[in-house]
């Protein structure tokens, strides 16, 4: 992610977005998958989350702005 955010996701909860330049923040919470999430990808201005639910989200740069669901995805790995 650009501006100094880093997004991490775990077995227990949502996806969370770190400002590294605000290290005493609270970080933003992204919550959208029924599953864990198995694998999240970044460029710049887009944040893509795959889950065990077979959902990916895209998520814009406003974070937490869900741009887009897709349903019924098979993730595999």
């Amino acid at each position: 992610l650009s501006g100094g955010r880093l997004a991490t996701s775990s077995d227990q909860g949502p996806i969370l977005i770190w400002d590294l330049n605000l290290p005493d923040q609270k970080p933003v919470e992204l919550t959208g998958h029924v599953n864990s999430v198995k694998s999240l990808s970044s460029s710049s201005s887009l944040l893509i989350s795959a889950g065990w639910d077979n959902v990916v989200n895209i998520w814009g740069p406003a974070h937490p702005e869900l741009l887009l669901v897709l349903f019924g995805v098979i993730v595999i790995g």
